[in-house]
């Protein structure tokens, strides 16, 4: 990995355990909006000093082994119960978070997928512009933007409860980040989605998509200052 890519790293490393603590800051606005009850009970649950510990505990490990050793990090035993931890209460709130009860409502309000794609789309307009790629169907579709000589796709996919969505960087075959999104650079998840929306949800979830993907690309901005692809 050359130089540049590492510096990237590193600042992308800092970053992502500085966006857990806005997201804790704020009382959680984007996290909030997914299905993450366990997680504010959690958070609720640990001192200043805990969630610390437990940001870079989770931003550590969805970061890449090899990579980890190209910026001198390992995973320590704090690391792993922190990790440990948020497994434990993850796999507890699949039978105790009220998602069961999100599907029900959704099987009764089900979403209209065209007008949940105009929605989004008509969202991510000022921030990525009204073209785009339809892939693997209408109900996937890929954004292409450029910031210097690097290029982001933005692929957004929805279905009749669901919403999704992951950005990479990249110039040529060099790739700084592949598929990445909220909880994957937070470390909770390889991918970000929202489930059991109803069609009541729709223009909030729009909304709050839009805001994400705004909060990114600024970020993106100051660290890919001056890192180029040589």
């Amino acid at each position: 990995m050359k130089n540049n890519e590492i510096e990237f790293w590193r600042r992308f490393y800092a970053w992502s355990i500085a966006d857990w603590h806005r997201e804790i800051n704020q009382g959680l606005p984007f996290l909030g909006s997914l299905n993450s009850g366990y997680l504010r009970a959690l958070l609720s649950e640990l001192c200043d000093e805990e969630i610390a510990d437990f940001a870079k505990a989770m931003v550590k490990s969805g970061i890449r082994p090899e990579l980890q050793q190209e910026l001198g990090l390992t995973t320590t035993n704090t690391d792993r119960y922190y990790h440990d931890l948020y497994m434990r209460k993850w796999n507890e709130a699949l039978f105790t978070d009220p998602l069961y009860k999100k599907l029900e409502r959704a099987a009764r309000d089900k979403v209209h997928v065209a007008t949940f794609k105009k929605s989004i789309s008509m969202a991510l307009a000022p921030l990525l512009g009204t073209e785009f790629d339809d892939i693997e169907g209408w109900k996937v579709w890929r954004y292409v933007n450029e910031m210097g000589p690097w290029k982001i796709h933005t692929i957004i996919q929805i279905g009749d409860d669901q919403l999704s969505y992951e950005q990479s960087v990249f110039c040529g075959s060099i790739y700084l980040l592949k598929q990445c999104s909220l909880l994957r650079w937070l470390g909770l998840s390889a991918g970000t989605e929202w489930g059991g929306l109803t069609n009541s949800d729709i223009p909030y979830v729009s909304e709050t998509l839009a805001k994400l993907i705004d909060h990114f690309i600024n970020a993106l901005q100051k660290l890919l200052e001056n890192v180029t692809p040589e």
